[in-house]
């Protein structure tokens, strides 16, 4: 029982080096295609790949720098605006404190763009993506590549007036940020947009707000 028990065992074992030898073979095989035709099809395959990772890279970096900046700055409606009103409680000016969002836009997109300035787009490549085979595409052992990217940040800040009910405006300040990334493949270059805007401060005006105000939207 003993002697059959270890005839039993080694030919399980067997296949074990074959399989291994198969995907070598796999393996060398998809190299060899993509080295062929990876200089032709290599830049649409990173520009693929490289869209959502710059995406999700800026968005992350974008989200992360304002949540810190916010919870230092701790700024409140009424360091922002100032409602002046008559004897009567009607409102005569409303002001925005635009020096200090000013500083506000300059302090973010300073730390923004430090973030990004440190960082690279990965992005993980099958090899059988490299070649011109619609089969091959996205199957084969992958490899990781480090994408440098160039970038420019413009923040900037909106204020903002809707009607919220009988003789009540709601007032809101926010601030958005514009990032166009540069990702930089092997020969070409792909450039992404991405925009997003965050709310500052908001509050309920009770009374009539002037028309010069309640009328637009100013930056």
């Amino acid at each position: 029982m003993f002697i059959q028990w270890r005839a039993l065992r080694t030919t399980r074992r067997r296949p074990r080096p074959a399989r291994i030898a198969v995907l070598l073979a796999i393996s060398v095989l998809i190299t060899g295609i993509a080295l062929g035709f990876g200089s032709a099809q290599i830049d649409p395959v990173l520009a693929d790949l490289a869209r959502p990772a710059a995406v999700n890279l800026i968005n992350n970096t974008v989200n992360t720098s304002y949540s810190k900046f916010v919870s230092g700055m701790n700024v409140a409606y009424e360091d922002l605006t100032k409602i002046t009103r008559n004897e009567q409680g009607q409102i005569v000016s409303l002001n925005t404190n635009a020096e200090l969002l000013n500083l506000m836009c300059i302090q973010l997109n300073d730390n923004i763009s430090a973030e990004l300035k440190r960082k690279t787009i990965k992005v993980e490549i099958p090899l059988g993506s490299l070649t011109a085979s619609d089969i091959l595409s996205g199957k084969g052992p992958a490899f990781s590549m480090n994408l440098s990217q160039s970038n420019t940040v413009d923040a900037y800040s909106k204020s903002e007036f809707r009607d919220a009910g009988v003789n009540q405006t709601e007032h809101i300040i926010s601030v958005t940020v514009t990032v166009n990334m540069t990702v930089i493949l092997p020969d070409s270059t792909e450039t992404y947009e991405y925009v997003q805007s965050f709310i500052v401060t908001q509050a309920v005006i009770v009374g009539t707000v002037p028309s010069v105000y309640a009328e637009g939207t100013t930056n």
